[in-house]
């Protein structure tokens, strides 16, 4: 069995041919799977991915989205941010060097 890298979220165990069992992308989807280099292969240098994910406020109950940069398998950790409609505060997840480096931005969807 052939392993690969999902490209869509860095998962490195992904199956050849088969949708990633971490994030769901498939070879078919935007984000294609690319192949894992041999152990002694000197690796490609990944490109960060830019990723936005809407959200809903609990309190106004608009949306709003989060954006921010991520390298792939970069672990993701909790950061505070404001509903651009009504200023009710939460918490998301983003990229570790993105909530390191305040690195983030929301807007209203």
């Amino acid at each position: 069995m052939t392993h690969r890298v999902c490209e869509a979220c860095g998962f490195e165990n992904a199956e050849s041919g088969r949708a990633c069992r971490l994030c769901g992308a498939r070879a078919t989807d935007e984000y294609a799977l690319i192949a894992v280099a041999p152990d002694d292969a000197t690796p490609a240098p990944r490109k960060a991915l830019e990723i936005t994910r809407e959200y809903t406020c609990s309190s106004c109950t608009r949306d709003y989205t989060v954006s921010y940069e991520r390298q792939p398998a970069e672990p993701e950790q909790p950061v505070p941010v404001a509903c651009p409609h009504c200023w009710q505060t939460t918490e998301v997840n983003v990229g570790r060097a993105a909530a390191d480096g305040q690195d983030y931005h929301v807007e209203k969807a």
